[in-house]
């Protein structure tokens, strides 16, 4: 995204508290870490499709192996199996995360520092998933005011869009995008699986910005764990907490780094 572009949005959020603002970090300054996990790590128990086993509740299911890593088996010869908590796992072409997974189109990769974002170094986009830890009631408000707050201003173009056909499984869809001079940034936030799920999509060219987007969300499949114990779609909501400080753009950026 374009330093201009960044700079415009930056600008929204300090006037307006706009959910779009740019996080502007220096990536190069910044240390990474070791976000995801060793395809090769575990003994992974596998269906008949060559797929990942997993318990109820979203861990591994891996095999017992002992110190020559030989599977471990039991008096009748089976091996053994046992949970493995489950972290995030990067193979190359798919990125699987706790409640869903995404078949990275070419020229995507994974931001390093952070294991829910994904960038395209030609086209000059990035891409955030997050799954959120508030009410979509909450979500909504906040959202809607931002939206409402921006389109009185010359400098930005801004849409919402309601009841969108999405992926199997999503409801509520809505999104929210703005148009600045030199960029457009799209973002969806939805139910899924009992999880508030947004996707940012950060893009240098605002002609393509909603169809690139579009197909990544296409490469996305959810699974059916649940990220938080509270339920996310909880519709009452006193007024007086929809501007709340941690729905500001400043906050809600922060979370998707």
């Amino acid at each position: 995204m374009s330093k201009k572009l960044i700079a415009f949005l930056i600008a929204a959020t300090l006037v307006f508290m706009c959910v779009f603002a740019a996080c502007g970090k220096d990536k190069e300054k910044e240390e990474t870490t070791r976000t995801y996990g060793d395809e090769t790590e575990y003994a992974f128990v596998t269906d008949e499709d060559g797929n990942r086993v997993y318990s109820d509740d979203g861990e591994f299911i891996v095999y017992v192996t002992d110190e020559d890593g030989k599977k471990v088996t039991n008096s009748d010869g089976v091996p053994e199996t046992q949970k493995q908590q489950f972290v995030p796992i990067y193979d190359g072409e798919k990125a699987e995360f706790y409640g869903y997974s995404i078949n990275l189109p070419e020229g995507w990769k994974p931001v390093q520092e952070h294991s829910g974002s994904f960038e395209n170094e030609k086209k000059g986009d990035t891409v955030t998933i997050t799954a959120l830890d508030k009410t979509y009631a909450e979500y909504y408000q906040s959202n809607r005011a931002n939206f409402d707050n921006l389109k009185e201003r010359d400098e930005y173009v801004v849409t919402w869009d309601e009841d969108i056909d999405f992926a199997d499984g999503c409801s509520d869809v809505v999104r929210f995008t703005l148009k600045a001079e030199n960029g457009m940034n799209v973002m969806y936030f939805f139910i899924n699986n009992g999880n508030l799920y947004k996707i940012l999509y950060e893009s240098a060219n605002p002609k393509t910005a909603i169809a690139d987007c579009d197909s990544i969300c296409k490469a996305i499949s959810y699974k059916p764990y649940q990220y938080f114990e509270a339920d996310v779609t909880e519709s009452a909501i006193a007024e007086d907490t929809a501007s709340s400080a941690d729905t500001t753009a400043a906050a809600t950026m922060a979370q998707a780094k």
